[in-house]
């Protein structure tokens, strides 16, 4: 899901991408109603480019960010041309729509609260594939960073950025219905868990009342559809001495590379008890919560 350092890609149902309604949640954990993206509180001048940051509005009375554009790097390790068992990264990026669900319904909210600026995550995930065709990712410090840019090309090294905030991963995160190699089931649903490690603006999320969620007590959930990118052929490309065919694997393979696409929709939800964060992880492996399946995003 950051490696790519493509320009902005349109696809064409980008706007249907943002997916209503709740995504599902761990136990003893309640959906953040009406919650807040404090934009107006990013403020200065970026950190790369120098240029002075121009003001934003707030996102307010939020049900659930829409998550559009996204493309990710998988490079999946293999034994024997086999993919189970066998561990993988996953590098990329993903952007926040600034179409949003509101609280209570009635669809999403076309606003301009960017001020022409994009907002999107980086990540740099580990994990591995599973026998049953899920994965399941490590938990990992601070491996997921929210950034504002002025070029929308989700390239660090270009342009203007400003780093908001970064996340750790936390069990539950994985996935279902996944095929590395492209085959039947190309298509993937993708849940990640995580709990906010540093924010350069602490008032950046808050609650209706506008009061600062805690780092510690709220998780930050994305549900991702993942298709199979068509722009690259072959799709995935396979690695490896002897008789490993490039585009359709073989027992020598020993590596392959995946290019995907990500639309879905992001929220958080409050943890009662900070304990209760230690019970995540246990009994809860791979996919804690329940997660409905979404339409594949058309590309134009």
């Amino acid at each position: 899901m950051v490696g790519l350092n493509v320009k902005r890609k349109l696809m064409g149902a980008a706007a249907g991408a943002l997916l209503l309604g709740l995504t599902a949640h761990p136990a003893n954990a309640d959906v953040i109603d009406a919650w807040r993206l404090n934009l107006s509180e990013i403020t200065g001048t970026f950190d790369t480019g120098g240029g002075v940051i121009a003001p934003m509005t707030d996102a307010v009375n939020v049900d659930n960010l829409g998550l559009v554009n996204g493309f990710s790097t998988v490079t999946q390790q293999l034994s024997g041309g086999a993919p189970f068992g066998q561990t993988f990264t996953d590098v990329g990026t993903v952007e926040i729509s600034p179409t949003y669900s509101v609280e209570g319904g009635g669809g999403g909210i076309l606003s301009s609260i960017f001020n022409g600026y994009d907002l999107f995550f980086t990540f740099d995930l580990t994990g591995i594939f599973n026998a049953d065709s899920t994965i399941t990712f490590d938990p990992c410090v601070a491996c997921v960073s929210l950034y504002l840019s002025d070029d929308f090309d989700w390239d660090l090294s270009t342009g203007q950025s400003e780093l908001l905030a970064t996340f750790d991963l936390i069990s539950p995160s994985g996935g279902s219905d996944l095929n590395f190699f492209g085959g039947a089931n190309p298509n993937a649903t993708i849940d990640i868990t995580l709990l906010e490690n540093t924010s350069v603006y602490p008032n950046l999320y808050a609650d209706s009342s506008n009061s600062p969620l805690p780092f510690l007590t709220t998780l930050h959930l994305g549900n991702l559809n993942a298709l199979v990118d068509p722009e690259f052929d072959p799709n995935p490309e396979f690695f490896g001495p002897g008789n490993c065919d490039s585009a359709k694997g073989g027992t020598d393979c020993t590596s392959a590379v995946l290019h995907t696409q990500n639309a879905g929709q992001y929220n958080v939800t409050d943890i009662p008890e900070p304990g209760t964060l230690a019970l995540l992880g246990a009994g809860l492996l791979g996919l804690g919560y329940v997660v409905r399946r979404r339409k594949p995003v058309a590309k134009a």
